[in-house]
Order: structure tokens, then C-alpha cells, then sequence
């Protein structure tokens, strides 16, 4: 369940949302903060925004 009522969109993902995506591949669940803390401090990655979205 997401954290919130109101969950906006972007024409690019954000970190939390990469990271949370390669957290769940490796089986990271999200109540266990440290780990999500640790890969979140190992790891850095940027985004190249060719043709941004559009919203509905």
C-alpha cells in the first residue's frame, strides 16, 4: 500500500521510486528501512528525460 492518499506524477521517475522498484527485484520488503537506507547510500543514478510524458 502506498504511503499517502495523494501520489503525484512526474514526466520522469523520481529516486524513491527507482529505488523502491530495485529494492523489491532484490527482495527487499518495505518495512525493513536499514536496508532500503544501505541501497539507497550505495548506489547513484541519473535520468535522461528524451521525451517527457503526458498527463491524462
Amino acid at each position: 500500500m502506498a504511503v499517502g492518499t495523494h501520489r503525484p506524477s512526474y514526466d520522469h521517475p523520481s529516486k524513491s521510486s527507482v529505488m523502491g522498484l530495485l529494492a523489491a527485484a532484490i527482495g527487499i520488503r518495505r518495512s525493513e528501512d536499514g536496508k532500503h537506507k544501505k541501497l539507497a547510500e550505495a548506489y547513484n543514478f541519473a535520468v535522461l528525460v528524451n521525451y517527457p510524458g503526458t498527463f491524462f
